[in-house]
Order: structure tokens, then sequence, then C-alpha cells
């Protein structure tokens, strides 16, 4: 089992670990949001700029930019045809752009970065005269009013700016717990009248994927915790599994059973109470077949 998989299903446990337990006790932990991390946001491609005449003029400038020009354009809000859903909001920190050259005079290059930032040495477009217009894929960022610049080296050009979507802070939660940091979590919580909680994962290994067999899941498939025992599972037929949780109640309980695994088995609560959950997993064609999953239960 590779540590990709592993990683998934901590994490899928751990996030059902908080939302469960949040109000109990149990701490946000290991939860990060990495400084200058961003989030790409597609739209509905908008002209933000084109600085030919009309009828072709989008914007507020339509004239070419001259030789050593910084044309600076703004992008928060509503500009240009980027209105309605395809305006920038004002947490836009950056932009994915296709910008086009037309008509320059002489051979010159563009370079785009964002307003208040040094100016890059590196060039974005290098037209030349008599070339059909030239189009490239530009990332920029913005300032923090939403600006960024074109700077024209040599003679005069006109340029199209077309937006497709905006980057943003990235304001997710990325949470993983492994599986010591679940534990301690659980272990660690404050004991309450109705407060135990257990996992188990059925691996589907060689030792429990033989009909009929009943395994310690804590030695066998190694990732579950019962504070009142180890969990077993009995595979009492093709697709049908039997975890018990010994010193739990189930019967005022809440039992969540995720489908774990590339297969396309789809894997769920069939019934519960007492010590034991009954769980079924069918594959595509809605027929039982064996799988894997995680069961996480509140009791």
């Amino acid at each position: 089992m590779n540590t990709s998989m592993l990683r998934t299903r901590w994490a899928a446990i751990g996030a059902a670990v908080a939302v469960t337990l949040g109000a109990g006790g149990l701490a946000t932990t290991y939860a990060t949001n990495p400084a200058g991390a961003v989030a790409f946001v597609p739209i509905t491609p908008c002209r933000l700029v084109d600085t030919r005449p009309a009828p072709d003029n989008v914007g507020p400038r339509s004239t070419p930019i001259g030789a050593a020009e910084i044309l600076a354009i703004s992008a928060h809000g509503s500009n240009g045809n980027c209105t309605a859903a395809s305006a920038i909001p004002t947490s836009a920190t950056g932009l994915e752009l296709n910008v086009t050259a037309i008509g320059a005079t002489s051979g010159t290059f563009l370079t785009i970065w964002a307003q208040g930032a040094p100016q890059p040495t590196a060039s974005n477009l290098n037209p030349q005269p008599g070339a059909p217009p030239i189009p490239n894929s530009v990332t920029t960022g913005l300032s923090g009013s939403g600006q960024f610049n074109i700077f024209n080296g040599v003679g005069s050009v006109n340029v199209i700016v077309d937006v497709v979507g905006y980057y943003t802070d990235h304001n997710h939660d990325d949470r993983y717990y492994t599986k010591a940091q679940t534990d301690a979590a659980v272990a660690n919580r404050p004991a309450t009248a109705t407060g135990k909680l257990a996992y188990a994962f059925v691996c589907n290994a060689a030792a429990n994927s033989v009909v009929g067999t009943t395994t310690n899941l804590a030695t066998t498939c190694q990732y579950s915790y019962n504070p009142g025992g180890d969990p077993v599972v009995n595979h009492s037929a093709t697709g049908t599994y039997v975890v018990t949780f010994p010193a739990l109640d189930l019967t005022r309980g809440h039992v969540q059973v995720t489908s774990y695994g590339i297969t396309s088995d789809t894997c769920k609560v069939a019934a519960w109470g007492g010590t034991t959950v009954t769980v079924l997993c069918h594959n595509t064609a809605g027929t039982l077949n064996d799988g894997r999953f995680t069961v996480l239960m509140m009791e």
C-alpha cells in the first residue's frame, strides 16, 4: 500500500474525526494555510483591453502603446468586457491572460508584471513589424489595488488582453492527520457520558478476503481504534461484512462508512446495533462485490 493512499485514507478519517468531535473538545491540529499559496479560478474568457480604435476598442485606451511606455491596467471589479460573472473580485492576486500584439511598427518586446513590483528583465511577447497578430499566454500578479503593467520596448504596438481566470489567496483547510495524531486526539479527548469513538479500516487483505473468515482488524489492516478492544470483521458473504466494536453501544450512535480504493465498488451501511455494523459493497452493476472501506462510529 503506497504512502499516497495511506495519506488519503487518514486525511478522510482525520477530517471525519474533527467534524464529529469538534464540539466535544478535539482540537484542530496540523491545519495548514501556506503563506503566499494561491488557488486558480477559471472564468468565462473576457476582453479586458483592446487598444485599437473603434469599433475594436475595449477599455479606456484607444491608441497604441508607445516606445518605452508603461500602460497601467486596472483589473479588480468591472473593467472592459470583464463584467457581471466575469468581473474580477478584489480578492484576486493574479491573472491568467491571453495577450495579443498587433501592428508593431518595429521589432519590439512586451513585458507584463504586477504594478508596484520591480520590472522583470524577461519579455512576454516579441512582435515584429508586418507579422500577423502575435498571441501568448501570460500569468501576472496584481498590486493590492488590482493593477498590472504592460511595457513596450521600441516603436508602437496595439495590445489585446483577454482574461481566462484569476488567482486568489488559498484559504482552504488542508488538514491531514497521521495515524498517531488521530489516535492521540481521540485517546486524549475528555470522557463524556456519550462520547466514545471508534474507527476501523477493512482492507480486504488476504486474511479477511475469504468468505466466512473473521479477522482482527488491528493486527491485519493495522489502522483501527476502539477503547473497548480490537475491532474484528466477519466476511459473512460476498460483498457482506459485519464489523464488531467490542464494548460499544451502537444503538444510540452515529455510523459512517466510506468506500476506499481505486475500484468502482460502493460500500454502505446496511444495519447497525449493539456492537456491530453490517456493510454491503456493490460494483457498478449493483451486484454484491468484495470491497474495502473505513467505518467511523461515535456513540
